[in-house]
C-alpha cells in the first residue's frame, strides 16, 4: 500500500498523456504559487524565500538521475546557501516518514518538501523526472533544467544568477 503513491506517479510520468506548458512555467516567466509541505506537515511557500535565486528540484525515489544529482546539489547548498542561494528539493508523491528517512540515508543536506497529492507535479508540467526551476530573486524563472545535468553546469546557472 505504501508504494501505491510512488507507482502510480512513475506511470503518470513515464506513460501519462502529453501535457501542453502549463502557465507560468516558462522561462522569463513567475513561477505560480508552491502547494507543498516540510517534513512537519506545514505549508511553505515560495514568497518566504523572496530576494533570494532560487533552486527547486523535483524529484521522487528511486530516480537514478535525481541521485546523481543529489551529492552536487549538496555540496552546492552547504557552499551557498548564506549567500542568497536558497535551494529546496520537492519529492512528488510518497509519504512523509519514507521521503524522510530517503533524504537522510541519501544525506541530503537542504530541505525537502514534499507534495503528497502530486499537485506541483500538474501544476508546473512536470513531465520528466528530475526537473530543475531556477528562479531569480523576483520568483521569475531565469532556467528550466529537464532531466540529469553536470555538476559544474548546473553550478555556473546558478552562480550566473546570485
Amino acid at each position: 500500500m505504501i508504494y501505491y503513491g510512488l507507482f502510480f506517479s512513475i506511470l503518470f510520468l513515464f506513460f501519462g498523456c502529453e501535457q501542453k506548458p502549463t502557465a507560468g512555467t516558462e522561462i522569463g516567466q513567475i513561477l505560480p504559487e508552491l502547494e507543498v509541505e516540510d517534513m512537519q506537515s506545514k505549508p511553505v511557500r515560495l514568497a518566504d524565500f523572496r530576494e533570494n535565486v532560487i533552486v527547486l528540484q523535483f524529484w521522487v525515489q528511486g530516480c537514478s538521475a535525481c541521485i546523481l544529482d543529489m551529492p552536487e546539489i549538496s555540496r552546492m547548498y552547504e557552499k551557498h546557501k548564506g549567500k542568497g542561494l536558497v535551494i529546496l528539493g520537492i519529492h512528488l508523491g510518497g509519504e512523509t516518514d519514507l521521503v524522510e528517512a530517503y533524504a537522510k540515508k541519501r544525506n541530503i543536506s537542504y530541505p525537502v518538501l514534499i507534495d503528497p497529492l502530486l499537485a506541483t507535479q500538474e501544476k508546473y508540467g512536470i513531465q520528466v523526472i528530475p526537473t530543475t526551476f531556477i528562479l531569480d530573486k523576483s520568483g521569475r524563472i531565469q532556467d528550466k533544467i529537464v532531466g540529469e545535468t553536470t555538476g559544474s553546469i548546473f553550478e555556473s546557472r546558478i552562480l550566473a544568477r546570485l
